[in-house]
């Protein structure tokens, strides 16, 4: 692992370079640190952790362009400082998209098209754009619409001194349950948010066909 300075360093290297390819190099090395998967650097593991070694070895000379075949930058250093502003301080909401509160590469592609005039196929680069701005790839936490926080505590405090004493009672089995649930219909699964915050969805869609499917286990004998 590397360490929060070698760290810190990769993402200044970032910040400066103007270079795609030195900057995708860059972004596998922090990728590869996060546990995130590769898939979307187009780089190899093998790939990745040499670099990995050559910049322990020799800094951020490890991320250059040995053949000096640079990548065209579609924006420049002020125009990726305004992206990161905008990614980090507005939704799609806010320039046109109504319920969409979270950035996807289609929508930034097309923001950025309509406001400096580049369009990018490659999803690379908005990876690159996301990462820069500090937002991370992952799941969302859901949230059924008739859910009650509050008398969820409220059940769980009044049952805290029964279920300590069911436990010491060798003649009572307790049991916890998990479901999965099988449908047909696609959900929003991952989204590009701030890294440490996971947004919760909120289920209203109660028409879709579905299977579910229940699991128990017993708490004392595991």
């Amino acid at each position: 692992m590397l360490a929060p300075e070698e760290l810190a360093t990769i993402e200044a290297f970032m910040a400066e370079t103007e270079n795609i390819d030195e900057y995708k190099r860059a972004l596998a090395v922090l990728t590869l640190e996060d546990g995130s998967p590769l898939s979307r650097t187009g780089l190899s593991v093998k790939h990745v952790q040499r670099i990995r070694r050559s910049f322990r070895s020799i800094g951020t000379e490890a991320f250059k362009d040995k053949r000096h075949n640079n990548a065209p930058v579609l924006l420049s250093k002020s125009q990726r400082d305004e992206v990161n502003i905008m990614l980090t301080t507005t939704t799609p909401n806010d320039h046109g998209y109504s319920n969409s509160p979270f950035w996807s590469t289609r929508i930034l592609a097309t923001v950025l098209k309509r406001r400096y005039g580049v369009l990018s196929a490659s999803r690379i680069r908005s990876y690159l754009l996301f990462r820069t701005s500090k937002l991370s790839f992952h799941l969302l936490g859901k949230q059924d619409e008739k859910a009650d926080p509050q008398a969820v505590a409220q059940w769980k405090d009044n049952r805290q001194e029964r279920l300590n004493e069911e436990f010491s009672d060798s003649d009572t089995v307790i049991l916890c349950e998990d479901e999965m649930v099988l449908t047909q219909a696609a959900t929003t699964q991952k989204v590009w948010t701030p890294r440490g915050t996971f947004p919760a969805v909120i289920e209203t869609n109660r028409t879709r066909k579905n299977r579910n499917i229940s699991g128990f286990l017993n708490l004392k004998t595991g």
